[in-house]
This record gives C-alpha cells, structure tokens and sequence, in this order.
C-alpha cells in the first residue's frame, strides 16, 4: 500500500521549521542511542585519560551556544559512509552530518527532510501508472547547500542512485535496485521511475551523495569521503583519527545556521569498551556514551543519589514483573548474589530481598550464568 495517511502533509503549519525539526530529530536520536547525561557525578580534579579534550560542563536545561560535546564510542566506523558500512556507530556519528530526502518521526509519520513534502497519493506526488507501475515525484527545498558551499540539486538525487548502483563494494541496494529511471525536469525535481509498487519509497533516498564532489572518482571508496563525508547537515567531519576520536564541527552552510546547531563541536571519542565509557562517564571525563541503554542509564541514575540499597530496590521492582535483563545483573559482583557475603553486605542484600531464597527465586539462574561484565 503506498503511504497515505501517515504522512504529514505539506504546508499544514503543524510541523517545525526545518532548522529546530532537524535539532529535535538529533535530540530524539542521541536519547534512543542511549546516550546518557553525565550530570549524576561531579569529574574528579585533573582527571584526562587521552588526547580528546576533557568534559567539564554539567548539562543544564537551557540551551547554551558554543561549547564541545563530548560522546564515548567503543566502536570505530570501519567506513563513514552508508553505502559501504551497515554498522550501527555509523549511522550514530553521521546523523548530524548526511540526510536524505525524508525520515520518519518516533511517532512513525514521514517527514521531508531536505524536501519540500513527502509525495503521498493524496498530495499528488506518488502516481500509480496504467501498467502499475511507480512514479514518485521529490521537489528539493531552496536554497540548500553542502557543506563546501556547492548547491544541492536534483542531479545530486539521480547520482546518489547512479553510484549506489554501480559501485561493486556497496553493502545493500534495497530500494535503489527498485528504480528502472530517473528524469530531472530542472534543477530541484527528480521524478522517479520504478519498475512496480514500492511501498518504502520514502525512505529509499536516505542519504544523498554530493556529485560535484564524487562524479569523478574511479573509486569512491579510495577517497577521503570514506573517513570524511560530506552532508548537508547541522555539523561537517572534519577530523579522523583511527582509534582515537573523529571530530564534527557546526557546518556554516547549513540552511538552519546561525541560529543552529547550539553546539560548535561534536566529538566521538573512541574507548575499549562500554565498562571504560560507562567510568569515565561518571568520572565526567566524557559527557555522554553510547548505547548506555536504558538499564545502564538507570543504574546511574540510582546508584548515585540512592546507593547500594536503593539500586537493589530497583532491581526487585524489575524482576517482579518479569523483566530480567543481563546487563543488570551484569551489575551485581557474583559474591553479593550467592555469597560467601559480609555481614554487612549480607544485611543490605536480606533487608532489600527480604530473605536469601527470595533473591536467588528474583534471579533466574540462566540470567546469572551469563554475566561477563560488572561495574
């Protein structure tokens, strides 16, 4: 079925302007990365532990312009760009930097991006021809630019869906494989050809490639643009340093600047594993990590102000209904949950679960057996 009735549709007031929609849509993609604030523990005087620089600032709730924040990641791109990487950090680093043509909202509705309006049936841009096949017509906003300066244009769509074609290293043609042609009427519209319905056509094009930059190349995967691509997002790459950090800084051509990004850095700063993110997230030497999760994040939040017991009272509040999750048994030491104990953590442990069987019933041996990490 081709999308209708999810759909946004254009010119209806009801959606942000572009500038604050795409701050909200990377606000809401760092919190569902799992990335987590590192306002529960003050840093500790003079602690740095690599060449990045040192997160010093405790987040407030006004925005405030300027300033470098700082994300653990424990694992690095093997390439920054989507067509020759499926892996998830990728994806993590360049969110602020490539976009497409559309994306869809938590709430599941799609939204133009670097397009005026989601073509829908009912809108007119999606067309059902008299052989059944699929013509999806994409009108580019004005004005947009990549980050060097050069226009975005209509060619920049068709060569996006040239190169991921040809290329013979690209990962996954999904939707691309799907389109018999392209024709460019002027310089903002692309009118795609597919070869039979399409349901996902919103998404296909969800990251353009600038043709100015690649048309060229033999072999894009021999170039810088695979360390540092270019997008027309809020920030540009413009640093790589294998195993250490790669480095986002604000893109001044971007079609919301001045005013946005708040941030003049972003910086990815690479850790051996998520135990030292999670230290030096509480140490304050970082300002947030990735793929905390929501278990992770609730360890945090109660260990701190609420100590040992407190984070057991949580952990029976979950095992009660049924949610076991590895990671959070990961945080209890084997010797508090069978012993030999204190008598000390014996009594913290009994006052929480109220008798010894009570927390080996809470704590379903399967999940025990599979603890390889603790806090």
């Amino acid at each position: 079925m081709l999308v209708e009735s999810t759909m946004t549709p254009a010119g209806t007031g009801d959606r942000p302007d572009q500038g604050e929609d795409t701050m909200r849509r990377l606000s809401i993609a760092l919190a569902a990365f799992g990335l987590v604030i590192a306002a529960c523990a003050a840093p500790p005087p003079g602690s740095t532990t690599s060449s990045a620089p040192t997160a010093s600032a405790v987040a407030t709730t006004a925005p405030t312009r300027g300033g470098t924040a700082i994300v653990a990641i424990w694992q690095e791109p093997t390439s920054m760009t989507p067509m020759y990487s499926s892996q998830t950090v990728t994806g993590i680093v360049n969110f602020g930097v490539l976009e497409g043509l559309a994306e869809t909202t938590t709430e599941g509705e799609y939204v133009p991006t670097l397009a005026t309006k989601v073509p829908t049936v009912a809108n007119g841009g999606a067309k059902v021809t008299s052989d059944g096949k699929l013509d999806v017509t994409w009108e580019l906003q004005k004005g947009l630019k990549w980050s060097d300066g050069d226009p975005v244009t209509s060619a920049d769509i068709k060569f996006t869906w040239e190169l991921w074609m040809k290329d013979p290293k690209v990962t996954n043609r999904t939707g691309f494989s799907e389109i018999a042609s392209i024709d460019l009427p002027n310089e903002t519209t692309a009118v795609v050809h597919y070869k039979s319905l399409y349901a996902a056509y919103p998404l296909n094009f969800f990251s353009l490639v600038p043709k100015h930059l690649l048309e060229k190349e033999a072999d894009v995967s021999k170039t810088d643009y695979v360390r540092r691509p270019m997008g027309t997002g809020p920030f540009k790459v413009t640093d790589f340093k294998a195993g250490d950090s790669i480095t986002l800084e604000k893109n001044t051509n971007y079609r919301g600047a001045p005013d946005k990004p708040y941030l003049d850095k972003v910086i990815f700063k690479s850790v051996p594993s998520s135990q030292v993110a999670l230290a030096q997230l509480q140490a304050g030497e970082v300002h947030a990590m990735w793929n905390a999760g929501t278990t992770r994040a609730r360890m945090i939040e109660i260990i701190s102000p609420a100590g040992f017991e407190g984070f057991f009272r949580e952990l029976v509040s979950m095992t009660r209904s049924q949610t076991y999750s590895t990671a959070l048994i990961a945080a209890i030491p084997e010797a508090d949950l069978w012993g030999p104990y204190t008598t000390e953590d014996q009594g913290r442990l009994l006052r929480v679960f109220g008798t010894e069987q009570g927390l080996r019933y809470r704590i379903p041996f399967r999940e025990v057996d599979e603890v390889v990490e603790y806090l």
